[in-house]
């Protein structure tokens, strides 16, 4: 199943970096391991998407009865894994991201800007 769900530019920015590699959202959405979360990045103080997004997978489910002690009633923590490793794309179309660039160029591209960012650093 796919869910699209706002998220804001803080932390949006650690999944894109890969620093953060959970959520911590509300059960009201039945989450499932394998489902796909679209984390569409929110400004709250203009009130209106910013046009980025990323698509994670859920990897990883730790609901609040396996965990009452440290997981609030009706919440749910999740493992998500990154899919589009460029960061973020920015597209008007959620879905059109697959149609943009396969996933093999998408990492092709990003080592290839790896290393040339290290070799204009002399690493």
């Amino acid at each position: 199943m796919i869910h699209q769900l706002k998220i804001i530019p803080k932390y949006f920015k650690e999944i894109v970096n890969g620093n953060k590699n959970f959520e911590v959202r509300k059960n009201d959405r039945n989450y499932k391991i394998g489902d796909t979360l679209i984390l569409k990045e929110y400004d709250p103080i203009k009130k209106n998407f910013t046009g980025n997004h990323a698509k994670t997978t859920v990897m990883y489910i730790l609901k609040d009865k396996d965990f009452p002690i440290g997981i609030k009633e009706g919440y749910c923590i999740m493992g998500i894994h990154l899919r589009n490793r460029i960061g973020f794309i920015k597209c008007f179309d959620e879905y059109e991201t697959d149609n943009l660039k396969t996933e093999k160029e998408i990492l092709f591209n990003e080592m290839r800007e790896r290393l040339m960012q290290a070799h204009e650093k002399g690493e």
